[in-house]
């Protein structure tokens, strides 16, 4: 049986980090022809920083567009979703992959509890067990 892959949601903070699990989406995007969804989690009411990135949230998603203008300049059917935090972003990004029957998520490993709110441990690790389809979990660059 073959698995066919429409739509590929891919989080992204808009940094540098995220480069390895947009490439990849980008490769499996390429290779089947489905749409991408950058789905980038907005900063909690009353901040003003970007977790884990160490920079303000509209830099953020100036970034995060770029990186979706990135996509289509190289063939990509790229769309970007900007969510609403409620503090997990495991959550945040399961609930958004159901909305869109997503076939698969693209994630990176990243520890939890870098934004006010956000539940500690691993959100790679949660994603997997809220996700309503599979998770490729992308390694740190060295």
């Amino acid at each position: 049986m073959n698995w066919m892959v429409g739509t590929i949601v891919v989080a992204s903070d808009g940094s540098s980090a995220a480069e390895g699990q947009l490439a990849s989406a980008r490769a499996l995007a390429r290779a089947t022809g489905a749409r991408v969804v950058v789905a980038h989690v907005t900063c909690p009411t009353g901040s003003d920083w970007t977790a884990g990135a160490g920079r303000p949230c509209a830099d953020a998603e100036v970034s995060v567009r770029a990186q979706v203008e990135a996509l289509r300049r190289v063939g990509v059917r790229a769309e970007l979703a900007i969510l609403a935090s409620n503090g997990d972003l495991a959550e945040v990004i399961a609930d958004d992959a159901r909305t869109r029957d997503a076939d698969l998520i693209v994630t990176r490993r990243r520890q939890g509890g870098e934004m006010p709110g956000e539940p500690a441990g691993d959100v790679s690790r949660r994603l997997m067990q809220l996700a309503p389809c599979p998770v490729l979990v992308v390694p740190r660059a060295a």
